[in-house]
């Protein structure tokens, strides 16, 4: 999909090094973002939309009408939560309006409750996240993950592996929760504050 970091760039008369430079990134790796080359991830936006002066959503062409993210449930960060609408069922219960534009159609978001994620997470906050895996969870150890568990529960914490190969979920504010069998786990990609 095209996007208007050239023209963004341009019009502020910054060169490809300028904004290489003060986002971190090389001129190949600019140039490969600004023809389309690679996908302006959401990261990218995050990173990039400061030096612009301008927001995320800013980034890509104007897609017309909003999209809508279904919110399918609550995750603890501290509180026991057992209900969360999964991708399966759909619904969810509630739409938000998507932060930013270019989200794959598989996202959806979860509202926080509890603190003992804080300051990463707040009671209120919404998580978006796209993709559910299972089974092998290594390429998400250390990461902020939704995480449900064989009993029901779902929480927000990071995916900590233990000596013997199985998984703890570490918190910021509480002890960690081992001894689990995990039924899946998500990447935290966006939060959007309270």
């Amino acid at each position: 999909m095209k996007n208007r970091l050239r023209e963004l760039r341009k019009a502020l008369g910054l060169t490809l090094n300028d904004v290489a430079s003060a986002a971190g990134t090389s001129n190949q790796q600019l140039g490969m973002l600004e023809r389309s080359e690679r996908r302006l991830t959401i990261e990218w936006m995050q990173k990039l939309a400061p030096v612009l002066g301008v927001e995320p959503k800013d980034l890509l062409p104007d897609a017309g009408q909003p999209r809508f993210i279904p919110v399918v449930g609550y995750v603890g960060a501290g509180a026991q939560i057992f209900s969360i609408d999964d991708h399966e069922k759909g619904g969810g219960l509630e739409e938000v309006e998507a932060p930013i534009p270019g989200l794959p159609q598989s996202t959806v978001a979860v509202q926080v409750r509890g603190r003992s994620m804080e300051p990463a997470f707040y009671p209120g906050d919404l998580i978006f996240y796209d993709r559910q895996d299972s089974g092998d969870f290594t390429h998400l150890s250390g990461k902020e993950c939704i995480v449900r568990l064989n009993d029901g529960r779902t929480f927000v914490k990071i995916m900590r592996r233990l000596p013997d190969g199985g998984w703890y979920l570490h918190s910021n504010n509480d002890d960690p929760i081992l001894g689990i069998g995990i039924e899946w786990a998500a990447k935290v990609k966006l939060i959007v504050r309270a």
